[in-house]
């Protein structure tokens, strides 16, 4: 038997011959107990003293200590300490979720508070296993007599992470095209959020160095983000909501949320012409390209052209103000068309039959002329 042990048993064995049971010294139970952790990280390895309180004139201790093995993997034991005194201590694995520690200091003895020695866990189990920490056969002694005390269990869970807020929907959705320039963001959460979280600097837009103004509504779990000025035409911005971002109860979304969209490919030089892309027959433009031109391939192919070659159009008459009333004036006839033509679809059949019309109109009398001359 390990030196240690056989004297634990010896003072034990004295001890029952002597009194017929353990001697106490008399004093109030010095109570033992365990710092393990009420809840673990799932793969975590933990430490755990075997702590004492107020204790006097420690010589040696012995304890079992067991635990549901398939929870908790006891590693190793290391010494414990007492008021800087060393408390040197040796451990057996008696059987699967059960060791026992023998500590003892020779012939010394040390008083105060401190630990008996330390338990060095692996957790084994997975979120939501348990699994107690309990203490059997314990006994502290002097040199001489047994020291009362109270030994208490402890009981250890492996945590279920907690669950990370989500964004269940944007404005505008990922991936959106033809958002209105004028447009501001918003997200909504699946839970409630702290609204400390949600900044100008967590809720923000990467492109083109936009700012604004980020706000939170508790009521509705959204957040809003205001541009400063208005987005520009034909762009693709990419909004990003920080990871730091958290709920009301300080879980992060853990990874940034970013999602993408483009706006509105601007009318260039009917912006430039009218002087603002509020203006309403900038409305009557871009409904006549979404429901007539863009649905078809010749008015794809004119929209493309427009959109490559517009803008410098368009700031060549911005450079020259007095530009914009002619080119309203060439404007008016189209934006009256687009009009017609979005209110009574068949508007652009009556208008190309005429303009046919009048072309072969032309050519005949064109034809009808060169006769007359041959004759003569």
């Amino acid at each position: 038997m390990h030196p240690l042990r056989l004297s634990a048993a010896l003072f034990v064995s004295l001890v029952a011959l002597g009194t017929g049971g353990p001697v106490s010294l008399g004093a109030a139970p010095v109570a033992v107990s365990t710092d393990i952790p009420a809840a673990v990280d799932e793969d975590a390895t933990v430490s755990a003293s075997v702590v004492v309180t107020a204790v006097t004139d420690l010589n040696a201790a012995q304890f079992d200590v067991s635990f549901d093995p398939t929870v908790l993997e006891l590693t190793s034991v290391s010494n414990g300490e007492i008021g800087g005194t060393t408390i040197p201590c040796q451990s057996n694995d008696m059987e699967p979720g059960r060791w026992r520690v023998v500590a003892s200091l020779g012939t010394g003895v040390v008083s105060g508070s401190g630990s008996l020695a330390v338990l060095h866990f692996s957790i084994t189990g997975i979120p939501g296993d348990e699994s107690a920490v309990e203490f059997s056969n314990g006994i502290l002694s002097g040199l001489y007599e047994a020291i009362d005390a109270t030994w208490a269990d402890a009981y250890v869970s492996v945590r279920v992470p907690p669950v990370p807020p989500t964004v269940i929907s944007s404005y505008p959705a990922a991936d959106a095209v033809d958002i209105p320039i004028t447009c501001s963001l918003s997200a909504t959460f699946s839970e409630d959020m702290d609204a400390g979280t949600i900044t100008d600097t967590s809720f923000a837009l990467e492109e083109g160095g936009v700012t604004g103004t980020v706000s939170y509504d508790a009521d509705s779990r959204t957040a809003y983000f205001f541009p400063a000025a208005e987005l520009e035409n034909g762009t693709a911005y990419t909004a990003k909501l920080d990871a730091s971002v958290a709920d009301s109860s300080g879980v992060t979304l853990g990874t940034p949320y970013v999602w993408t969209f483009s706006t509105q490919a601007g009318c260039f030089i009917a912006t430039a012409a009218y002087g603002s892309s509020l203006d309403p027959r900038l409305d009557t433009l871009r409904a006549f390209r979404d429901n007539y031109l863009l649905t078809n391939a010749p008015g794809r192919a004119f929209v493309a052209f427009y959109y490559k070659t517009s803008p410098s159009i368009a700031a060549f008459i911005e450079e020259r103000p007095a530009l914009g009333f002619w080119v309203r004036v060439l404007l008016w006839p189209m934006v009256l068309l687009a009009e017609m033509t979005l209110r009574n679809p068949w508007v652009p059949w009556g208008v190309g039959l005429a303009a046919a019309g009048g072309i072969m109109a032309a050519f005949r009398k064109r034809g009808t002329t060169k006769d007359a001359q041959g004759r003569a």
